[in-house]
């Protein structure tokens, strides 16, 4: 049964059917409780707008007069050789910049005077829609700084579909194969046309935009973290009203606000209204410190969606900025890799360590973006203890839940609570320093050959105190007596005795150890050489010449098998597979791709030949 795909729609309001504003605000309010983004049709001025807009097409920005510290000013956006550019001016920023920067383009003037007046009037009533007493009308609404942001490019240079590799230009992103997430994700149809795009927020009370050509926006339904973006409906007489961060924070939630995607080859326009620059946040609400004023978060909101310009003028915040970004995954991180390691517990029973590449491809299910094994030592990197590391017989790392101690589990105290204290505390302590790190160090394992031993980086394993969570080198589990320690005066004779009887027996015990875990393990590689031949038929009958992850073969492995006289679980699996892989390595390929992951693929498999070679390797 196909899918039908749902419609998005965003809200419209007709300016033909409303005549004063009390009948304007309540439907304000009843959008903005569920969008963050709406229409305005049939402004009164929209064929003068749009042929001003058609005329600026002609107009090219002053591209000699550089972009500045106060990201005003022509800015070259060339990644791709297109010859677009950003033109921004800010207007009415008081005190808070040292704004010199004119233009002398009149059709750009023209469209920004009445864009502001349309985001002055409709900012005031956002504001008197929440209605909240406490607030200082006039700060919000007196005296407004706007800016007026524009992408340009040649008519006889538009923007074309890569060749190449088309599904990065449709999307904006480079595109990596990854195995473990689906070949084809669900993008509306217009996606596939073309278009440049790139992720835009309004820090301030709301933006305008004179045309719904080249914006997509993300619907409510959709998650925050869900890379899903519609775009606006095609409505030639309308405008497009996107509420800002400002008025989301002044809300305290009531009112939303998510980013945007502009299309920087579709000459958008935009005019964003903010408070004047020089206000006090703090003192409109309490998420604001007292000293953050609005020219603060605009600077902030600059120096996150132009980091060439920030890594010029602003180096030292843009580091500190992308620190605190990192960290903030770090945290999500943690979370999700606790839910992981819980119900992996819950569902075992074992107290087998699970391997970490086995729960990597669960994280980046949940985190919906990919998780790496470095993203994971990154993230260890900030509390070391957090979690207990080890190394299987294939000198793959494994990962374990501390155990806690029993006074510890009766307290309320959350590990993601610690884990949130450290991140912050490691950021305070790395962001002042001379050279900001843009990223938290990888925690380095030395994993040595017959041995489990950890290295960490930092002098933190010289501490007692700190190695609660870190397995420590192995250490002989019998006793054991020196020479000298029963080597004695002849007088002793008995004692001596009574000794070398204890290290026999002692000797005798490891012998008898040691016989019986050898057929352990003889007996086990016995069952892995058996199920080489079930597993052999199973990947017979996929699809060969195709790529298949280690993780993919592992779970229909174990289904099949699952009803069988002796199932088998993931880590058997993957010995069964990398020893299949070893004994006809001319006809099955393993391949690692980002993250550690496994890839095979085999062609021209022969049962005839694969028996003949499992009996020579069975003798």
């Amino acid at each position: 049964m196909s899918r039908v795909k749902r419609e998005y729609v965003v809200p419209a309001i007709d300016l033909n059917k409303i005549s004063n504003e009390e009948q304007l605000l309540p439907v304000i309010k009843a959008i903005l409780l569920n969008h963050d983004t709406f229409l305005l049709k049939n402004y009164a001025n929209k064929e003068s707008l749009d042929s001003l807009l058609n005329d600026l097409q002609y107009c090219p920005p002053p591209f000699d007069q550089g972009f500045d510290a106060n990201f005003t000013g022509t800015l070259p956006l060339d990644d791709n050789n297109s010859n677009i550019y950003l033109e921004q001016y800010i207007f009415n920023p008081g005190d808070a910049l040292q704004f010199d920067r004119d233009y002398d383009n009149v059709c750009l003037s023209r469209i920004q005077s009445r864009l502001s007046k349309v985001a002055h009037y409709f900012g005031l009533l956002c504001v008197k829609a929440f209605n909240h007493n406490d607030l200082n009308l006039s700060q919000l609404t007196e005296d407004n700084a706007f800016k007026l942001t524009r992408f340009y490019q040649a008519i006889n240079e538009r923007h074309t579909v890569s060749e190449t590799n088309p599904l990065a230009d449709i999307l904006g992103i480079s595109v990596n194969y990854n195995p473990e997430e689906q070949l084809q994700q669900e993008i509306s149809e217009s996606e596939t046309i073309g278009g440049q795009y790139t992720q835009h927020s309004c820090a301030g009370l709301l933006s305008v935009y004179p045309s719904t050509v080249g914006i997509r926006y993300k619907p409510a339904s959709v998650a925050a973290d869900d890379n899903r973006w519609v775009p606006i409906q095609d409505d030639p007489t309308a405008l497009v009203v996107h509420t800002g961060q400002l008025l989301a924070e002044l809300t305290q939630g009531m009112f939303a606000s998510s980013p945007l995607q502009i299309d920087i080859a579709a000459n958008v326009v935009e005019v964003t209204m903010y408070p004047n620059l020089v206000v006090p946040l703090g003192q409109l609400s309490n998420n604001y410190r007292n000293d953050v004023t609005m020219a603060t978060v605009l600077l902030e909101q600059q120096i996150k969606e132009l980091p060439q310009v920030a890594k010029k003028f602003y180096n030292r915040q843009w580091s500190k900025q992308q620190l605190q970004e990192r960290i903030i995954f770090y945290k999500k991180l943690f979370t999700t890799s606790e839910t992981v390691l819980s119900l992996y517990a819950m569902s075992r029973g074992s107290t087998v360590a699970p391997k970490l590449d086995n729960l990597l491809p669960q994280m980046t299910n949940l985190m919906k973006r990919k998780i790496t094994q470095q993203d994971f030592l990154r993230m260890i990197s900030i509390w070391p203890q957090v979690y207990v590391l080890g190394s299987d017989s294939n000198h793959e790392i494994t990962v374990q839940l501390p155990k806690r101690d029993v006074l510890a589990s009766l307290t309320n105290h959350s590990r993601k609570l610690d884990f949130s204290e450290f991140a912050e505390k490691w950021f305070l302590q790395h962001s002042e320093l001379n050279i900001i790190p843009l990223d938290v160090p990888m925690f380095k394992i030395n994993k040595r050959r017959g041995s489990d031993n950890f290295e960490s980086h930092g002098d933190w394993l010289k501490k007692d105190n700190h190695n609660d969570g870190i397995q420590q080198p192995l250490t002989r589990n019998y006793l054991s007596n020196n020479k000298d320690s029963y080597v004695t005066l002849s007088q002793d004779n008995s004692r001596n005795n009574s000794q070398s009887d204890l290290l026999q027996r002692l000797q005798e015990k490891e012998r008898r150890s040691a016989t019986l875990l050898q057929e352990r393990q003889q007996k086990y590689q016995q069952f892995l050489t058996i199920k080489m031949k079930q597993v052999f038929n199973i990947i017979f009958s996929l699809q060969w010449n195709q790529p298949y992850t280690i993780t993919h073969l592992k779970d229909v492995i174990v289904d099949s098998l699952q009803d069988s006289n002796n199932p088998i679980g993931p880590e058997e699996a993957e010995e069964v597979l990398m020893k299949l892989q070893s004994l006809q390595s001319d006809k099955i390929s393993v391949k690692e791709v980002d993250g550690g992951l496994k890839v095979l693929r085999w062609k021209d498999l022969n049962r005839d030949q694969f028996e003949m070679a499992l009996a020579n390797f069975s003798t």
